[in-house]
């Protein structure tokens, strides 16, 4: 079942840590898929690879979606920020100086930290990609080997 978390979190922000959760919980299931049994049947592993690649690569998708949703609230936040030093501050700031008063302010701080947790969580669901993806080339080769006469190669 594809998760539908990018909604909720648009709809409720703070089910972040649910989301994260349930994320973390795929990706242990899909280290899982990684480790495939020995003496399984590669026409079956590769049959059921095609699906697995397809979920676990709509999950990174849907990570990607949320991490571009709390980046888009950072800049706004950050902006607003930024706007309100300007209009409150009498003396005449450069840019460099509002723009580290904005990321000192505690709400763009706690945005960036849940930009950094979505971010850590879609780099491990990559790695789960990658890993699907060099299986696959790894079946790829059994299966030339075994064109070429290697009959008995298992997993």
């Amino acid at each position: 079942m594809i998760s539908t978390w990018y909604s909720i979190i648009k709809a409720d922000e703070t089910r972040l840590p649910d989301a994260l959760a349930d994320f973390e919980q795929i990706f242990q299931a899909g280290t899982n898929e990684l480790n495939v049994a020995k003496g399984e049947l590669i026409s079956e592993v590769s049959r059921q690879l095609a699906s697995k690649m397809a979920y676990y690569y709509t999950v990174l998708q849907e990570l990607d979606a949320i991490l571009e949703h709390f980046e888009g609230l950072f800049e706004y936040e950050k902006a607003a920020v930024i706007q309100h030093a300007l209009k409150t501050n009498k003396h005449a700031l450069t840019y460099s100086a509002v723009e580290k008063l904005a990321n000192g302010d505690k709400h763009i701080y706690a945005i960036a930290q849940l930009i950094r947790d979505v971010k850590l969580q879609r780099n491990k669901m990559f790695g789960v990609v990658k890993g699907l993806e060099t299986l696959q080339w790894q079946l790829g080769n059994i299966t030339k080997l075994r064109v070429v006469g290697i009959e008995d190669a298992t997993l």
